[in-house]
């Protein structure tokens, strides 16, 4: 498991997927990257032509189409949606040094949806799958997943068998402290605001 999911996975749950974005999801930066890594090639001699300056636009171009691919990559490799038996966790890499995780247990999952719309989406059957969420109707969304209806019935399925477990007492102390202390924490949000609960935390932490 890597660090990046050591950080976010606890110990007491068990990860049963991790989905990624279909890569078509990228095509407009892996052809860019595919231009400018094949593209000089077929300009090396005019450009040589020019000694110096030639070869440091091939350099530059063919510079700019690894970085751009490696930079796809990443981001393709960091964005993913931690499916484990306690709840759901989207990591949103939207930059390179800018990253969001959101989490929601499937006590608190109110509607599940998913929705393809486009001509490649439907070409390639991906999609964005909706998780919207008890508390103030938030939503988790994870866009470019392939064959979405089947995750869909997957959370679903996972949800039901969490559910059963809760109400039949079969979940450790552990989990259920975490949950109601969370649920506290929501409730309270609903009552001062996102932004008065922080503040109340810090002068809590700073005492």
């Amino acid at each position: 498991m890597s660090k990046l999911l050591n950080s976010i996975v606890r110990e007491d749950e068990e990860v049963r997927q991790i989905i990624r974005a279909n890569p078509v999801k990228y095509w407009l930066s892996i052809i860019f990257s595919l231009i400018f890594i094949i593209g000089p090639f077929f300009f090396l001699y005019p450009l040589m032509q020019f000694r110096f300056w030639g070869l440091a636009a091939f350099s530059a171009a063919l510079l700019f189409g690894v970085v751009l691919s490696i930079r796809t990559w990443f981001l393709w490799y960091r964005n993913m949606l931690i499916i484990t038996d306690q709840r759901l966790v989207d990591v949103d890499q939207k930059k390179i040094f800018h990253r969001v995780v959101s989490e929601v247990y499937y006590s608190n999952i109110q509607d599940v949806s998913f929705a393809i719309k486009g001509i490649l989406p439907t070409l390639f059957r991906f999609g964005t799958l909706v998780v919207q969420t008890a508390a103030n109707n938030e939503t988790i969304e994870f866009d470019g997943i392939r064959r979405p209806e089947k995750l869909q019935a997957v959370i679903v399925k996972l949800q039901g068998e969490f559910i059963k477990k809760q109400s039949s007492g079969k979940i450790s102390q552990s989990e259920q402290v975490f949950m109601e202390g969370r649920k506290v924490l929501e409730d309270l949000e609903k009552v001062w605001g996102k932004k008065k609960l922080k503040e109340i935390v810090k002068e809590i932490v700073k005492e």
